[in-house]
């Protein structure tokens, strides 16, 4: 046999072997879950009736009002800091403002927190135990948004 052949059965049988390769760890990675919206993980995991669901997408409105305010106030407090590079502005004034932003992220805390007491409000004691469970995920439920805003970064 020729160097050529012998060279292009190699190429040949690494090909294949590389293509068999990916096709297993392919096969056998975890099938993950479809994306589910933390408002639909709520529901599904509390088992809401239509009464609830409503309840709840008013709780949510309500939420998402509140947390958008102080949301705009932390963007104007950040625009009025970092105005301050361009000024001789004293040191002083800069703690003030950033205060200000750590109080405003305390306040959205605070809401995200009274939003989740609002939402046990809702559920009946037959409930409570999936509400429970779903406390304990809360962090790995509603981490995703912030995951999934780069304008964050």
């Amino acid at each position: 046999m020729s160097k050529i052949k012998i060279l292009s059965i190699a190429v040949i049988a690494l090909i294949i072997i590389n293509i068999s390769t990916l096709v297993f760890f392919i096969s056998k990675a975890p099938m993950r879950p479809k994306f589910k919206a933390p408002k639909e993980i709520v529901i599904h995991n509390l088992h809401f009736n239509k009464s609830q669901i409503k309840a709840y997408n008013e709780l949510i409105k309500n939420h998402s009002n509140k947390i958008n305010k102080l949301d705009h106030k932390i963007e104007m407090d950040k625009k009025e800091l970092y105005k301050m590079l361009t000024e001789t502005a004293s040191i002083k004034k800069n703690d003030s403002i950033m205060q200000l932003i750590a109080l405003h992220k305390v306040e959205i805390e605070k809401a995200h927190f009274n939003h989740f007491l609002d939402i046990k409000a809702l559920c009946s004691k037959e409930q409570m135990p999936n509400f429970n469970k779903l406390a304990h995920e809360i962090n790995q439920v509603f981490m995703f948004k912030k995951r999934q805003r780069p304008e964050d970064n």
